[in-house]
Order: structure tokens, then sequence, then C-alpha cells
């Protein structure tokens, strides 16, 4: 594209130059498959990006074809409302930051933000030397370092669902509001190729013919992202936001290096001790792997706990009962009265040979005694 367009059009001005002034709302309507941006991928980072892309207040982008591109129905996230004591498992920390960027793209007007829950402190320790860091945002204001901090937070923890459907309730108003952005979903992307690069391999790299439209641009060295409904779309600028098996990372040649770390993550919701404040986030690392409990709300709180494969499975399969006992003891119990507990477990039928919580009060009651 880049050789094309410098031969034929402005051999001596830097692409970014024609970029802003060319684009592809003003071509013929032969070319309705070939957008300025193709987005791969409507989650959190795919639909945010194509809301900062087509905001109003973006002169860059303002008229430039936008294409998003989703495997899955997004109706039903779009729609999503909240219900009272109900949230779920899959959350994200946003940074201040963070929380800024999506007021700033407009997205945090769409958001429940009483569902958004900041938190100031952080306590942080090893499971087995007992070693620890505080982490208070009210001491940033000590140092000077304090502007942008809303409320002493920390960090905000947030429900997925609740951001990517303020998103996409975003991503409607700016397309109300001009933005030229299509969202094509409940497709799947078949293959990416760039034909130019194809056609040269075939001929041993000899002069290729380039398909030119009327405005001088050169779609052969466009990517081509083939759908499996048939259709094909040209990406002048092609992004990936597609997850790990990203099948826009496999043509861009970009590799991807991993490992299997013999662990499991249990992510479950708790409800607290009303009694308790819940704004603080508790996280505790076991020779197993690391425990975390963030605060969602007043009396809720998001489970992340990484261990090994045997221990999470045993975790997922025991009664409400004997769970909570378990996270209870993992923040305050040795590894080595852990262990005990983990064995009381039946791998086979997940019953437990004695009363977890029980045994639990009992061995903090002698630990306490020892002390």
């Amino acid at each position: 594209m880049l050789r094309a367009i410098q031969r034929h059009s402005f051999s001596h001005r830097p692409f970014i130059h024609q970029f802003a002034k060319r684009n592809l709302a003003t071509v013929a309507k032969d070319l309705e498959n070939a957008y300025d941006v193709v987005i791969i991928g409507g989650g959190v980072a795919g639909v945010s990006l194509a809301c900062s892309l087509g905001k109003k207040k973006n002169p860059t982008m303002q008229h430039h074809r936008i294409a998003l591109v989703e495997a899955m129905d997004l109706s039903k996230v779009k729609k999503w409302e909240p219900k009272q004591d109900n949230y779920s498992n899959r959350v994200v920390s946003l940074t201040p930051g963070s929380m800024g960027f999506f007021k700033k793209i407009g997205v945090a007007n769409h958001m429940h933000l009483d569902r958004a829950n900041g938190y100031r402190d952080m306590q942080v320790w090893d499971g087995v030397t007992d070693a620890r860091i505080h982490l208070d945002s009210a001491l940033l204001k000590n140092y000077g370092v304090d502007k942008g901090i809303e409320e002493d937070t920390i960090a905000y923890i947030v429900e997925n669902i609740n951001i990517q459907s303020a998103a996409l309730k975003r991503l409607d108003e700016c397309i109300q509001q001009g933005a030229q952005v299509d969202l094509i979903e409940q497709v799947k992307v078949d293959g990416i190729e760039r034909y130019l690069e194809e056609n040269e391999k075939k001929k041993g790299h000899e002069h290729v013919k380039q398909d030119e439209n009327s405005a001088g641009l050169d779609l052969e060295d466009w990517p081509s992202v083939h759908l499996d409904n048939g259709r094909t779309l040209k990406a002048r600028l092609l992004i990936g936001a597609d997850g790990i098996n990203s099948p826009v990372r496999k043509f861009a040649y970009i590799d991807s290096l991993g490992w299997d770390y013999d662990a499991h993550g249990v992510v479950a919701t708790l409800k607290l001790d009303p009694e308790r404040p819940n704004d603080t986030a508790w996280q505790r690392f076991l020779p197993t792997g690391p425990i975390a409990l963030l605060p969602l709300s007043e009396n809720y709180a998001s489970l992340v706990w990484s261990t090994k494969p045997a221990i999470a499975k045993a975790l997922k399969n025991v009664s409400s009962k004997d769970f909570c006992s378990f996270i209870n003891a993992a923040y305050r119990m040795s590894n080595v009265d852990l262990k005990y507990l983990y064995k009381q477990i039946n791998p086979t039928t997940f019953e437990t040979a004695c009363d977890i919580q029980e045994e639990y009060l009992w061995r903090e009651d002698v630990a306490k005694k020892a002390l």
C-alpha cells in the first residue's frame, strides 16, 4: 500500500498527511467492504477502542470508516442490567487512570458506577515468613503525588460485563452522533491474507498488476479479512483484540510463548460479615499459590485463588459452608494446618472426614493460646 501510494499520489509527503485528507467514506460504493480500521474482537478492549476512535470529539478519525467484528451475539450484553446481590465472577481491577480513560471516551456515563467499587488499602503478606506490605493510597498526599487520585482510590473492582455493556451503549451513541462504525457480529474470521504478498510468492516476486480504484487506493496491499458468512473486508489498519487464539496475531507472525504453571484459578463472589468494613484488598501468598479478596461492594467481595489443580478441584466441589471455612483458613492458618485440612477431603466423593469449620476454629484457638 505505501509503495503504491507513494509512487502515484504523494511521493514526497508523509503517509499520515494523506491518511488525514483521504478517507474511505468518500470513495465509490464498490468499496463498501473497505475500511480505514478493522477491529477483530468485540470484548472490552475492542469495543472501547471503537468508542475512542468513533467519538464525536475525535476530529482525526471522525470521517473514517471503522468495522468491529465479533463472533458472539452482543445483544444480551448490551441489554444487561444489574441485579441486587447478584454479581458476575468475571471482574477487572481498574486504576484511576483507566477509569479516567472510560470517562474521557464517554463509556463511564453508561456504567453502573454504584457497582464500580473503589478501595484505598491493600494488605499483602507471605504465608510462610509473614513478611508483609501495606499499601495506603492516602499516603500519596504526603509525597505530593495525589493529582488525579479520586477519594484516595488505589483501584476499582468492576464486573467485565458492566464495562462491556456500557461500551456497547456508548458505541450506539457514537453512531447516532455520526460515527461511521459498523458492528458486524455473530460472524467468525475464516482467514486473513494479503493478496500482494501471496501473488509475489506465487510469481517469484515478478511485477504484479495493481488493483487500483478511481481514488488511487491500492487495495491489493491491504489485509483481506475473510468472514464465515462469505464477506471479505479490506483493512487499511487491522487491529487484533481477539483473545488468546488470535487470527490477527497469526497473520502478523507474532509468536507467543507459554508454559504450564501447574496451577488453576478458583473464582467466586463472597458475601462478607456486614460488621466489618470492606474497603481493603487482601492477598496472601501461600506455597501452593496466592489467594486474593477484592472488594466489590459494601457486603460483597471477589475471590481469586490460584492453587494446585487437585486442591482447586476439591475446593470447587465441597459444600458452600466448607468452602468458606477453607477461605478463612487460607488467610489465617499455617501451611501445615492447611495441608491437614486439604487431606480431609475425599478426592473421589469430595466429602469431608470431619467438620471443617469446627476443625478450623479449634486450630485457630490453639494457635492463639500458644501466643
